[in-house]
Formats: C-alpha cells, structure tokens, sequence
C-alpha cells in the first residue's frame, strides 16, 4: 500500500471517477450527516484518490464513496482530496478496503468474495492474493478468500469451455486447451449437463428446467385468461360494470409488465456475470 498520505488538493467532483466497486448500496443516514457538516463548513478527512494515467486530470476514487454523496448533497462541486500513487492497482486494492472494514458501510462476506477475485484477476495469482489479503485480515481468512476466488476463476473457464463445445462445436480437446482447463473435467460437466446430476442426488437436465419453465409459465397464462373470462361472464350479468372488467385487465396486463421485467433484470445480471471475463 502507499506509504505516505499524499499530495493534497481541492479536485473537481466530476473529474473523479468510480471505476470499482467492492461494496453494494449506500449508508444514505451517514451520507446526509456529513452533508451537514460540510455545509456548516466543519473540517472533514480529505478522500483519497489515485491518477488515471490514459485520462489526464481525470482521478480513480480510492476512498471516500459517501463523503463525495454527502458533499453533492451539500450542493459542493469540490472536495479535498490526497491524491495517492501505488505500486500497482492490486495495491490500490487492498488501500482501499483498509478504510472500509470497519467504516460507514462495513464490508460483507460477499464484498470480500468480489475484492478477492479482483485481486486475482489483477495478479493471477493465489498466493499473491493471500499476501495482499493479510495485510487487512487474518492470514487463514485471507487463504479462504483467496481459495473461493480460485474456485470462481476455475468454474469460469470451465464454463467458457463448455459454451465453447456446445454453442461452437469446439472439440473438447480443442476448448480444454484454449481455455486451460483439464480435458477430463470439461468431459465430466458435459457429461453431467446432458445425463443429469450425479448418482445418489436428484437428477436433473436442462431439458427439466426449460420443462418447468414452459409449464409455470403456462399455468399462469391459463389462469389469467380464465379469471378475466369469468368476470365477463359476470359483467354479462350484471355483476360488474364495463370499468371493472377493463380495470382487471389492466391489472393483468402489469402483472404481465413486472414478470417480464423481473425476467430481464435476471437476464441483464447473468449477462453481465457471464461476459465479465470474455
């Protein structure tokens, strides 16, 4: 991590970008109190940010994710800040969840998880991942994140792999080879996709969860159309005015609007997931 605090300036808020997050959500109650005492003029610790070397005047955000919320909120275009040079951005890393651990936000297991395979993406390596770790955490805690982040780095290229055979009609051997996984382990989980699981657990294929799918789907339809078809029926009677059957439909038709919605909200989270290492 850098050694000293570095180089004090009064940066434009627009010329900081935030090109990492490790943290999801915002403690919006601490925001708003240091909104309060920048806009009483009370002295703040200065955030730390790092130069971006391809963008000139530009700064990455090291720290200081909801003092630069709550000086917005104050109505400020500027902030102090340190601006911090490191050896490399594994380095800037680990500095910049040294402040978090125990900050306005603590971090999660979950924050960690992504910290690590950033690290690992950064270093390429294990080991490296658990030295940069220690230095804010217990060594065992560090070689556990550090493993989880393997275990991810290896489910990815197996499943570049895989979508490589399947979607391309790559030869396993081929796919093993330009993704760097093991050819009897690509074997294996293609064999697995197209069996079902394995032996003494419940089996499942692909073709069981489009089934399912197509079947919910269905049913919900079904049941839908029936619904509004009854209440015609009863408009017909008398039981209901026009307004209430169209005000049905609408409803219906939200419902409709919020399902598909939910389904591209999932859609868009494991498109991005997926292509994160393409």
């Amino acid at each position: 991590m850098a050694k000293t605090k570095g180089i004090l300036k009064e940066i434009k808020i627009e010329d900081i970008v935030t090109k990492r997050n490790f943290r999801k959500g915002l403690n919006q109650k601490w925001a708003e109190q240091l909104s309060t005492l920048y806009a009483n003029k009370v002295e703040v610790e200065p955030i730390v940010v790092t130069p971006i070397p391809e963008k000139e005047g530009k700064y990455e955000l090291v720290k200081g994710r909801h003092r630069i919320h709550g000086r917005k909120l104050a109505d400020f275009s500027t902030i102090k800040a340190y601006v911090r040079l490191y050896e490399d951005e594994a380095d800037m890393v680990v500095d910049a969840i040294a402040g978090d651990i125990n900050g306005a936000l603590p971090m999660t297991h979950e924050d960690f998880v992504v910290v690590a395979n950033q690290l690992l993406e950064l270093t390429g390596s294990v080991r490296q991942v658990v030295i940069r770790l220690e230095k804010v955490m217990d060594r065992k805690l560090a070689q556990s994140y550090a493993k989880t982040a393997d275990d991810h780095r290896r489910h990815k290229k197996i499943s570049k792999a895989m979508d490589a055979v399947i979607d391309k009609n790559m030869r396993p051997s081929d796919a093993a080879e330009e993704y760097g996984v093991s050819e009897e382990d690509l074997k294996a989980r293609i064999k697995l996709r197209n069996r079902g699981n394995a032996k003494g657990r419940k089996r499942y294929h692909i073709r069981d969860f489009t089934g399912n799918v197509g079947k919910t789907a269905g049913v919900y339809n079904r049941n839908t159309i029936k619904f509004i078809e009854e209440a015609i029926e009863a408009w017909e009677k008398n039981e209901f005015a026009s307004s209430d059957i169209f005000a049905i439909i609408e409803h219906a038709k939200k419902k409709n609007e919020e399902f598909s919605k939910n389904i591209k909200q999932i859609e868009d989270r494991f498109r991005l997931e997926s292509e994160k290492e393409k």
